[in-house]
């Protein structure tokens, strides 16, 4: 998505409780198109965002159960690449995007048959990976466990810094447009539909509400 100027549009309001990654690429996204968008979050960029690795990981985390999780989870990889030019262009900080893949380590039997569950389930969706054996797996990684059995390794999987990225989502929505409520906020329910933001003594309506919370605040909403 191209950089918009703020008066391309500015009909559409916009309030967005949560400041973590989901929340803050929401919310710079639509100030690039010209909405009028607020952030609430009473510490944006902490939380779940903040302690996360930063695995950008669907092969090596899928699941049986749920193959249309995992295309969306390669769709997204693909994007990331473009997404990170972007957001390195837009706040000036580069956020760690590297491609040294995951390593998938078994130390006893049930992990092992776990791995060859998890290489069927890879070679059904024809996703690149090893097999590797003990050696071969302390070889790549020295300070690997000695108890080490057995090892997938998934070249596909890239990584970030997450807290770059959230520092540069940070300042990328700031420069957009976006303004930041450091507070604890809930929806205005009418008719069992969000139509605002409520705030300890006032309330805002919006035409847009979307509600992004932090795995550490969720119980707020």
């Amino acid at each position: 998505m191209s950089e918009m100027s703020s008066s391309a549009r500015t009909d559409l309001r916009v309030a967005v409780i949560g400041g973590g990654v989901i929340g803050l690429s929401i919310a710079w996204t639509l100030a690039q198109d010209g909405c009028a968008v607020a952030v609430y979050d009473d510490h944006p960029g902490l939380g779940a965002s903040h302690a996360a690795a930063g695995m950008l990981a669907p092969v090596s985390e899928a699941s049986f159960e749920e193959p249309e999780l995992l295309a969306l989870g390669l769709a997204s990889l693909q994007a990331w690449p473009e997404f990170a030019t972007r957001l390195t262009h837009a706040s000036g900080l580069d956020v760690g995007l590297t491609a040294e893949g995951s390593l998938l380590v078994g130390f006893d039997m049930d992990d092992t048959v776990g791995l060859a569950r998890i290489a069927d389930l890879l070679t059904r969706h024809d996703l690149p990976y090893d097999r590797l054996t003990s050696r071969e797996a302390h070889t790549l990684e020295p300070a690997l466990s000695p108890r080490a059995r057995s090892a997938l390794h998934v070249p596909g999987d890239p990584s970030v810094d997450n807290r770059l990225v959230v520092r540069a989502l940070l300042t990328a929505a700031e420069r957009a447009g976006v303004r930041f409520h450091r507070q604890r906020v809930g929806p205005v329910i009418v008719d069992g539909r969000a139509v605002g933001v409520r705030r300890p003594r006032s309330s805002m309506c919006c035409l847009m509400f979307l509600v992004a919370p932090l795995a550490w605040r969720a119980n707020v909403l």
